[in-house]
């Protein structure tokens, strides 16, 4: 969506920002730059718009009272196709911003959004916040039950650290797999609708948790448990659809392979 850059030498360093446009080179449209020394605070007001009323706009230094040091107009949203998640974080460091940087702390602070979902996972509910199980443990290695996603009442809006968004609720069933087993488990959730999907997270489950699952067959989606220990199974769906489905806990022969 946007970056900020950095150039020059030590002692003579220019800041800027590139945005995604359909317009400019490589599809991105640079602001004006300007000189600055560290450590230094940098504010950025990113208005979507429809079409191509989208703006970047941009202060650097600490006093936002006045107007933005640069402004890029006209960002066409309509050529993104929609924003999935959204990502704060540093990438493709050059030498010049590592040494300029040093041990300097790096924040991203006082965020905010009129969007009511784009950053719900991680700034509304805090990202890393445990959520609660809803459905009973799971305590056999074999097992089998039924539920209903359209009755389920955990709010998960992505799952496996960002990497796949959930719509509306999700059941979280505990798992507990005990160590002596020669071959572990295989969870498989079967239903009508395509776009039930089923995930096993170590320890906890957040929208940061380590979880693997989703892959696909005729017969549903399922995820292996990779060890014994203590998990969480999360059912939900991709799309905006929910209905019942059926969960199994079992091995290999439930007919994912």
């Amino acid at each position: 969506m946007f970056q900020l850059k950095l150039f020059g030498a030590s002692g003579s360093l220019r800041m800027y920002a590139n945005a995604a446009c359909p317009t400019g080179p490589d599809g991105l449209c640079a602001g004006a730059t300007r000189t600055v020394t560290f450590p230094v605070d940098v504010t950025l007001e990113l208005e979507f718009g429809e079409g191509a009323a989208g703006r970047l706009s941009y202060w650097i230094g600490s006093d936002t009272s006045g107007p933005p040091t640069a402004t890029i107009e006209n960002l066409d949203n309509a050529a993104w196709g929609g924003v999935e998640r959204v990502t704060l974080g540093l990438a493709d460091l050059n030498p010049l911003f590592r040494s300029t940087i040093g041990d300097q702390p790096l924040r991203f602070s006082t965020i905010s959004t009129s969007e009511p979902r784009l950053f719900w996972n991680d700034f509304d509910r805090g990202a890393g916040q445990a959520v609660a199980p809803t459905r009973p443990t799971i305590m056999m290695a074999w097992h089998s039950l039924l539920g209903d996603t359209c009755k389920a009442t955990a709010q998960l809006p992505v799952v496996a650290s960002g990497s796949t968004a959930l719509s509306g609720h999700v059941d979280v069933y505990p798992l507990e797999v005990e160590d002596h087993l020669s071959i572990m488990p295989t969870v498989v959730v079967v239903s009508s609708r395509p776009s039930t999907v089923v995930f096993i997270c170590e320890g906890e489950v957040s929208t940061t948790s380590r979880c693997v699952g989703a892959g696909s067959s005729e017969n549903g989606s399922w995820a292996r448990v990779p060890r014994s220990g203590r998990y969480h199974v999360v059912v939900g769906e991709t799309f905006p659809l929910c209905g019942p489905y059926q969960l199994g806990v079992g091995p290999l022969a439930l007919g994912t392979e």
